[in-house]
């Protein structure tokens, strides 16, 4: 063995959710999804999980999971996000951790992370403490084992950090070398300092703590870690194979090491579709002689740890000033603008700790009384977290008096403000270039929620000193003002109390009148009573994770357009649509929208055939529709393909593709790709479900429509459905001539697909 070559991915989102529904909000500069989360999903995530590798002439050779191949971690709020909006994706990576080691002698790819990404050497012990303990049993539900390794957010470290993990059964982390301060080898006597690029990166090093525990540090390779996330090293999987074959590495006893580390997001997102230079790379490095891919329990096992290495505390991987990006206007920014500032960001700490040390002291006094142990009962409520089933033992476990209802109440109340004083600490409100950025306005959302539960429980307010305190904060966009100002006009408008909920649920029964309960994330609203014909109508609001609920009658004023529909609660105040938080106005306003379209159509069938049939005559005649009917003549038939792909009619969609060709009208990929592209998805589900000659008539006759149109479909998941189904054919019997032609239309190169069936 000449070398062991370990390429760790460290893949991460922040929380994004609101945190009264514990959801995430449509964010519009995802489009054209729902979110960054599902955004960077198609992007990064799902294509490792299914990579190509490509022949000469650009066709599938092999399908692949990098998964398998490299080590990782997922950040734990992004693992639960897969695991309930991607299950197939979230199966593939815990399959490849499964398959990973029986690969490694037992050791898996995967490891665990701090649990949402604080910046640990600046978090207080119990935080860390219980940001370890959140970590690594998330990992267990997840991966059903023990990691061996974990991930420090940013790679910010201090020896405190190092100690906790070490208590808990943590073998090893890895660190940049600039983090680095003395080594010493087996023969030495004393330590000596060490320059980032005099450091033998090549070995894990044994660190010990002053406890007397110990911990190992896997350092990455920097120069080509850069060139992977900032360089062009992966636009050719060739070359990036090259890189890491034929890197220089000290001549030793055992096998030297080269591990590098970048985001996993570089693989997909930050650089489009490089997650096949990665495929293509592992296959080339697994074909030469001498390397192995591997990942650091692997090592571990398999090489002496001899060194020892001193870490410099209060330092990161992205900041060159230690850990000062998360406190202070230390010039690291993404992106760099002339001119601005980041002073902004110590008053924003300043304003968090200032009220944590209120929630430290609430829950110690309250929770002593209601708690055998509060800070145990805090670390274990990671269980509820991730299974709400988990919440009524969890409560006889760890209250006192767990038959009184108010005391699980005031509990629940404790734990959740607890958690999002947790969040609230996220370190990408810190990362970026100004206090008005999306990251920045989430950590505030969680500081927002946990006022609002201290207050809940004490009956005082910490807001108007946390104000105080952000107003300190100025944003380098003048016109908004300072943290304060924006707070109050872009955070606060986003609470959910009892009578935002109750609005949210009049509107939602107004347009669903056949609906008795409504749930969105963790919020259920219940129609209580409702007479026939009566305006009026009894709510009863759940939020489930702090057991509160409340009834509100609500008198909703019935309208033809939902504008006109007003509702009023108890305090006899009129709202209309208006009075929605934004997030929710959209999705009202967009129900109605598309049920008066839904309307429009059913209503005017007869009208809408016949105008249909007279653009297709028109169009074989070779009519030309003058310029002032073109306008109109187009909008109608864009808005007949909308209706057809949302109602999933494809002869109608055949048709109306065949009328837009006649007439030359334009259909442009930025308006119609992602429409046709869910379409043709769950039209080839179906049609694999049945892969008989009419699942194969169905899968021939969507291709033929893809063909049809001006712009090209990403038929990324099209290709999954048929591998997976080729799977299963195959393992009872060869495919026919015309499954395999399918596979042809799907550029895949089927002998070489099938002969990685054979293997």
């Amino acid at each position: 063995m000449d070398r062991y070559i370990v390429i760790h991915g460290h893949f991460y989102q922040p929380p994004r959710d609101n945190p009264w529904f514990q959801y995430i909000p449509h964010q519009p500069s995802a489009y054209p999804y729902h979110d960054w989360n599902e955004r960077i999903n198609a992007e990064c995530y799902a294509p490792n999980s299914v990579s190509r590798i490509l022949d000469p002439n650009g066709r599938i050779t092999r399908l692949v999971n990098n998964y398998e191949k490299i080590s990782f971690n997922f950040g734990p709020t992004l693992l639960s996000w897969l695991r309930q909006h991607s299950p197939a994706v979230f199966s593939r990576i815990i399959r490849a951790d499964t398959k990973s080691r029986v690969l490694n002698n037992g050791h898996g790819n995967a490891i665990a992370q701090c649990y949402n990404h604080i910046i640990m050497p600046l978090a207080n012990r119990q935080d860390k403490i219980t940001q370890i303990v959140w970590g690594i049993r998330d990992f267990q539900f997840h991966f059903g084992r023990y990691p061996e390794g974990m991930w420090l957010p940013e790679t910010a470290v201090d020896l405190e950090t190092l100690d906790i993990m070490a208590e808990r059964g943590i073998r090893f982390t890895l660190l940049a070398p600039h983090q680095a301060k003395m080594i010493k080898g087996p023969s030495d006597k004393r330590w000596h300092p060490v320059e980032p690029s005099k450091l033998d990166v090549s070995m894990p090093y044994l660190v010990k703590l002053p406890t007397g525990r110990e911990i190992h540090v896997f350092f990455y390779h920097a120069g080509i870690s850069q060139e992977i996330a900032f360089g062009k090293l992966l636009e050719s999987g060739e070359a990036f194979a090259k890189r890491l074959l034929e890197e220089p590495l000290p001549m030793k006893e055992q096998p030297p090491l080269l591990c590098i580390a970048t985001d996993g997001e570089t693989y997909g997102h930050h650089h489009k579709f490089s997650e096949m230079a990665l495929s293509y790379a592992i296959s080339a490095i697994e074909n030469s002689v001498g390397a192995l891919i591997t990942n650091p329990g692997y090592c571990l096992e398999e090489l002496k740890v001899t060194a020892e290495v001193q870490i410099k505390e209060n330092t990161s991987w992205s900041c060159m000033h230690g850990v000062e990006r998360w406190r202070d206007d230390c010039g690291c920014s993404v992106p760099v603008i002339k001119g601005w500032n980041q002073l902004w960001r110590a008053p924003l700490r300043e304003a968090l700790d200032f009220i944590r040390f209120y929630f430290i002291r609430v829950f110690e006094d309250m929770g002593g009384e209601l708690f055998h142990d509060p800070w145990s009962a805090r670390n274990h409520y990671i269980d509820v977290m991730l299974d709400e089933n988990n919440r009524v033992p969890f409560l006889r476990k760890h209250l006192v008096r767990p038959d009184s209802a108010i005391n699980r109440q005031n509990a629940l109340k404790l734990l959740e403000l607890q958690k999002n004083a947790m969040l609230m600490y996220t370190s990408c409100g810190w990362f970026f270039n100004d206090i008005s950025r999306i990251e920045t306005l989430q950590i505030l959302t969680y500081a927002l929620r946990a006022m609002e539960l201290y207050e809940s429980l004490t009956g005082e307010s910490l807001l108007e000193g946390f104000l105080d305190i952000l107003s300190e904060a100025k944003s380098n966009i003048k016109e908004l003002g300072t943290g304060a100002d924006i707070f109050r006009k872009q955070v606060m408008p986003q609470v959910v109390d009892s009578k935002q909920a109750a609005l949210i649920g009049a509107f939602h029964f107004a347009l669903e009148p056949s609906d008795n309960e409504y749930r969105k994330g963790n919020i259920k609203i219940k129609m209580l009573r409702h007479q026939k014909d009566s305006k009026k109508a009894l709510l009863e609001i759940n939020m489930l994770s702090t057991q509160e609920t409340s009834q509100i009658e609500v008198d909703t004023s019935r309208a033809d357009n939902i504008l006109d529909i007003r509702v009023v609660l108890d305090d006899e105040r009129p709202y209309s649509v208006n009075d929605l938080i934004e997030p929710e106005k959209q999705e009202i306003l967009k129900k109605a929208l598309l049920k008066r379209l839904e309307r429009i159509n059913f209503t005017e069938e007869g009208l809408k055939a016949e105008m249909l049939s007279l653009l297709r005559l028109l169009g074989k005649e070779n009519f030309t529709i003058s310029v002032d009917l073109r306008v109109p003549a187009e909008s109608f038939l864009k808005n007949q393909l909308l209706y057809a792909l949302n109602s999933g009619d494809l002869e109608a969609i055949e048709k109306i593709i065949d009328i837009i060709k006649l007439h030359s009208f334009s259909l442009k990929a930025e308006e119609f790709e992602f429409l046709f592209r869910r379409f043709v998805e769950a039209q080839f589900k179906e049609a694999m479900n049945q892969p008989h000659q009419k699942g194969l008539n169905l899968a021939f006759r969507l291709l033929n429509l893809c063909r049809a149109l001006p712009f090209s479909i990403n038929l990324w998941t099209v290709q999954n459905l048929y591998y997976e189904t080729l799977v299963k054919i195959y393992s009872t019997h060869p495919p026919g001539k015309e499954f395999r032609q399918l596979g042809e239309r799907l550029y895949f190169n089927m002998d070489a697909i099938l002969e990685q069936l054979n293997e």
